[in-house]
């Protein structure tokens, strides 16, 4: 069954654009190896990301992800099964947050990106 999770969380080390390209290529390779696709997307203030694939995958990610020291309050947003996948050609592609979303405002807006042009070139990070 296929499973979306997406959660916003605090930054605990300052969020630069070194941090993001390390987690997004450490998590491109893990997500591809566990066939979970998503989003992160960032504003120096939070994170918020969006995980998709198996149910099992996608809750054991989900799990390591909380732990790592790198934010805290995780704050769930979704979590449920799903008919397809929103960002089904991205193992994880990243942008900065237009100024002034976050939380259920910055999860639509990914839904508008993952529905337009962006989500046919996910090669580049940021």
């Amino acid at each position: 069954m296929l499973y979306r999770i997406a959660y916003q969380s605090q930054p605990t080390v300052p969020v630069t654009l070194q941090l993001v390209n390390g987690i997004v290529t450490v998590a491109r390779k893990r997500n591809a190896a566990a066939g979970i696709t998503g989003f992160l997307t960032f504003r120096p203030e939070w994170f918020l990301q969006v995980l998709e694939g198996e149910q099992e995958a996608v809750c054991r990610l989900f799990a390591d992800i909380g732990k790592d020291r790198r934010h805290c309050g995780v704050t769930l947003l979704e979590h449920r099964a799903i008919a397809r996948r929103e960002f089904p050609t991205w193992s994880l592609g990243a942008r900065l947050a237009p100024v002034g979303l976050q939380g259920h405002a910055a999860l639509a807006a990914l839904r508008v990106i993952s529905e337009g042009s962006y989500n046919t070139r996910p090669a580049n990070v940021l």
